[in-house]
């Protein structure tokens, strides 16, 4: 099994990332596959890096458009976010994208939904809530907090805070291999290696639903 890190180097060298600025908001991305086929936008979960797709992209190229992204910081909201997106989706010539969400993102794909009715081909969504009203009133429940996460988040000692997030993350790891906990190891310090303060911060932000 190659490492995380080996996989990765591969990947953007394969798939270089572009960026692309849209009313304001400034947007890292992935295009790849058939111009003029079908769209697939892959939204990220969580830890908000394009990079959590790569292993699906060159499956996915040989028979759709396929487009990965990071949030832009400049979108304090889950409601700009998809405000956001639908702009860049503009100008980048998208019409009826097919989401695929994981998580945290399968809620972002249903705000959209909602948002633009009709403008969307499709929905896939991968172990994530609904968006009724008793989930909605648990997530504004358990983000209450948000404002002090925020806050936290931008005054603290961040490069002491990133060992016990990735001891967090690797706490969850159970009845795996060695070489799978070791691809976990290197996952989690590759990624907040360059992992930085301001984008940590956009997460609890977004949840302002």
């Amino acid at each position: 099994m190659m490492l995380f890190s080996e996989k990765l180097k591969s990947f953007e060298q394969t798939y270089p990332c572009q960026y692309k600025t849209v009313e304001g908001a400034r947007y890292r991305y992935v295009l790849s596959g058939v111009p003029q086929g079908k769209t697939l936008v892959l939204l990220n979960g969580g830890m908000n890096t394009l990079e959590m797709w790569m292993d699906y992209v060159a499956d996915l190229s040989r028979d759709y458009r396929v487009l990965l992204f990071d949030y832009p910081q400049e979108l304090p909201t889950n409601q700009a976010l998809v405000a956001g997106m639908h702009a860049f989706f503009r100008e980048l010539g998208i019409e009826q994208p097919i989401f695929i969400g994981a998580s945290d993102s399968g809620m972002v794909a249903q705000i959209y939904v909602q948002k633009y009715p009709g403008k969307t081909g499709g929905l896939i969504l991968i172990s994530t809530g609904g968006m009724d009203e008793n989930t909605l009133k648990s997530l504004k429940k358990k983000y209450r907090l948000a404002p002090l996460m925020l806050w936290y988040m931008k005054h603290c000692n961040y490069e002491k805070l990133k060992p016990k997030l990735i001891r967090a993350g690797m706490g969850h790891i159970r009845g795996e291999s060695q070489e799978e906990i070791a691809y976990a190891q290197d996952m989690f310090e590759t990624i907040f290696r360059d992992y930085k303060q301001e984008k940590e911060c956009i997460f609890p932000a977004c949840w302002r639903i």
